[in-house]
């Protein structure tokens, strides 16, 4: 092949994974990420066989394909960070909204006890499976909650 026809050639996708991967350990400067290429390139892949030449672009990607890797990578870990930390906020919100209604629940389940049965009855349990908590009301009935 001519200089010419590997000058335009993809990068190779083992070396496009290998430079996700350095990116995603840390790496983000060219300088290292071009010698942590020489390394895999020469020791990992044409390991004992002559290295290709310079000018492939297959195995020797230009300055703006590694710039550009690391730059998109980084990118998608800040992405994926910031929609970690939403879901977080999204169930720490749905926490406490279900707290608030468990709470809520059982004030209901009282008043309705208290109203329904009246202050005559000293013991009743009565379980439901949302909450797990045992009350004791002031009317001495205790609501049992599984």
């Amino acid at each position: 092949m001519s200089q010419l026809s590997t000058s335009c050639l993809r990068t190779d996708k083992r070396i496009l994974a290998k430079m996700k991967e350095l990116a995603q350990g840390g790496v983000r400067r060219l300088p290292e990420m071009r010698l942590l290429i020489h390394d895999f390139v020469c020791n990992v892949l044409f390991a004992g066989q002559p290295a290709p030449p310079r000018f492939d672009s297959r195995f020797w990607p230009s300055d703006r394909a590694v710039t550009n890797c690391i730059y998109s990578t980084r990118k998608k870990a800040k992405y994926v960070a910031e929609q970690q930390f939403l879901l977080l906020c999204f169930v720490t919100t749905l926490c406490i909204i279900y707290l608030i209604f468990q709470k809520l629940f059982l004030v209901i389940v009282v008043l309705i006890l208290y109203y329904t049965k009246g202050a005559t009855l000293k013991k009743r349990s009565i379980s439901f499976p949302c909450i797990q908590r045992v009350y004791y009301t002031h009317i001495e009935q205790e609501v049992k909650l599984i």
